[in-house]
């Protein structure tokens, strides 16, 4: 089936504002409440958008199978949408509720790779998430020796890593793998990660995620561009036929008219759902001036004693030491706290790390594990 857009209210729904909205016909029903129950358990709630993405993207036949269980999920979505965090909570639902998940999430630099991998730490250690985490030192957290994955009680695992390094190859009984930057995603690359779904365990198949934004002249996207044309292809079709599209995959774009203005506000709507609701006005024309800069702390707007700190390396080391105490040295500041109001206002940020357990764990690791790797 496809829906034409338009625009609607300041929490749009998915139809009311994506470019294109293409899925398969087959769909008769969703695994995305379960989905949405597990998240409202772990305190998070999505937006009206990202609610249609969802119920299409685990959509179902009525067989049980996931709809696009063959052609994927593909969704070409610009920067600052949130398209991260949309699909990590869905991963991190899917492997709470299905025990001995394995999931391959894949970008194609190691860059990008470790910087979705830090996120997706922050999420996964809030309060109401973490008790699902593996019971450990790193709660299930492994950072060691290249590897990058989170683990969770029940047996599931995340796994990350860059194409560009030769992740993901090799891998059998994989149930979900995530393509972040598909803009980059050659049809070699494909080739060599796809089978690894073959032998999924989970009842309703395997799923793949594309994540992507149009590609540039010199990206090899061929991959990502054959999908939207498949799929737009399956729109027309439809529409001409006044029938729903014939298409084994959901694609959802997000895009400006072709003609438009590139400072006119309401295209940029268009094509940022998260704009002005999450995404501010200063980043997207921070964006459009070409990334200037600005000065702004990151932190939490408080700070902590030393002493504070020393019981919490005590509590970490599994270590009871001396602490002698001497006078202040001279020119010592009796308090220093980093300010991160520009940092929320302007970037739309907000610290996630506010755990000063979790701080001294991953320091005091880091510390091992740079030991380990320098011993003769």
């Amino acid at each position: 089936m496809s829906v034409k857009s338009k625009m609607g209210s300041s929490t749009p729904r998915l139809s009311e504002i994506a470019r294109h909205v293409v899925f398969p016909k087959t769909i008769v029903t969703t695994a995305w409440p379960k989905i949405v129950h597990q998240c409202a358990l772990m305190g998070v709630k999505f937006d009206a958008w990202q609610h249609g993405i969802g119920q299409i993207a685990l959509g179902k036949t009525k067989d049980g199978k996931y709809a696009a269980t063959v052609g994927g999920v593909v969704l070409s979505i610009p920067r600052q949408v949130g398209k991260t965090f949309l699909v990590g909570m869905i991963i991190i639902a899917m492997c709470v509720l299905n025990p001995g998940m394995t999931v391959l999430w894949t970008a194609h630099r190691t860059r990008t790779a470790t910087k979705t991998f830090q996120s997706m730490q922050g999420m996964v250690r809030k309060p109401k998430i973490r008790p699902h985490l593996a019971p450990s030192r790193n709660d299930g957290i492994r950072t060691s020796n290249g590897e990058q994955e989170i683990r969770f009680r029940n047996g599931s695992v995340i796994m990350f890593g860059a194409r560009e390094a030769g992740f993901g190859r090799g891998f059998d009984e994989v149930d979900v793998e995530v393509f972040d930057e598909a803009q980059i995603l050659s049809e070699k690359a494909l080739e060599d990660m796809v089978p690894a779904t073959n032998q999924s365990r989970q009842e309703a198949g395997a799923l793949l995620f594309f994540m992507g934004t149009p590609p540039r002249p010199t990206d090899p996207g061929e991959e990502f561009i054959n999908r939207r044309a498949a799929a737009l292809e399956a729109a027309a079709k439809a529409e001409a036929s006044g029938k729903p599209a014939d298409t084994n995959m959901v694609y959802v774009e997000f895009s400006a008219d072709e003609d438009a203005d590139p400072d006119d506000k309401s295209q940029w709507a268009k094509a940022n759902p998260s704009y002005p609701l999450r995404t501010p006005l200063e980043s997207l024309q921070r964006m459009r001036a070409g990334g200037g800069s600005i000065v702004a702390n990151c932190g939490y707007g408080r700070g902590f004693s030393v002493l504070e700190v020393l019981e919490q390396v005590k509590a970490a080391s599994g270590m009871d030491f001396p602490v002698r105490f001497a006078p202040r040295r001279p020119g010592d500041a009796v308090l220093i706290v980093a300010n991160p109001s520009v940092a929320m206002q302007e970037l739309g940020w907000k610290p996630e790390h506010d755990d000063l357990g979790f701080i001294v764990r991953t320091a005091l690791d880091w510390e091992e594990h740079l030991g380990k790797r320098n011993q003769i």
